[in-house]
């Protein structure tokens, strides 16, 4: 068995990930503190108008085959009993 995890369409390493998580956490750890980060972000090349976003992230959804929601996945148990009536 290999070391990958499978997202959406591709792969990323389990390493790639990890140093993703780590850089996500100074992230946060450094927002909390109100400190720079060991690492900075890349800023995109222009904003992006709501219409853009929106075209991106139906692109994005239907190429990872992304058309379903789990519901029963997504809520807590709280907000389960929440929406029973």
């Amino acid at each position: 068995m290999t070391a990958l995890a499978e997202v959406g369409s591709g792969e990323l390493s389990v390493k790639g990930l990890w140093g993703r998580v780590i850089r996500d956490e100074d992230l946060i750890r450094a927002t909390l503190d109100d400190q720079e980060p060991a690492v900075q972000l890349t800023r995109g090349s222009h904003r992006q108008t709501y219409d853009e976003l929106t075209t991106f992230n139906d692109d994005l959804r239907g190429r990872r085959d992304w058309t379903d929601v789990d519901l029963d996945a997504a809520l807590t148990e709280e907000q389960r009993q929440a929406f029973e009536l």
